[in-house]
């Protein structure tokens, strides 16, 4: 179906992950490496720049510095 509307078969590389802290809503969102090339051609459109991020690569590790925001969690009213 990608193919037939002219859209790219790829994804940029990207990580997901779920962040979850107490008293704070969870998220579950991804990070792109802003040196792919592929990063203006996401298939899924979910490349925002707020989601780019530097993955940078020292002998045989992979680091990723990025700032992950997350709201408090609501809290329940409870009927008097």
């Amino acid at each position: 179906m990608l193919a037939r509307y002219g859209l790219p078969l790829k994804r940029p590389a990207h990580l997901h992950f779920i962040i979850r802290a107490a008293g704070f809503e969870s998220i579950s969102t991804h990070v792109f490496d802003g040196s792919d090339p592929l990063l203006g051609q996401d298939a899924l459109f979910g490349v925002k720049p707020g989601l780019v991020g530097e993955f940078k690569r020292k002998d045989d590790h992979w680091s990723l510095n990025f700032t992950f925001v997350i709201a408090r969690a609501k809290q329940e009213r409870r009927a008097a």
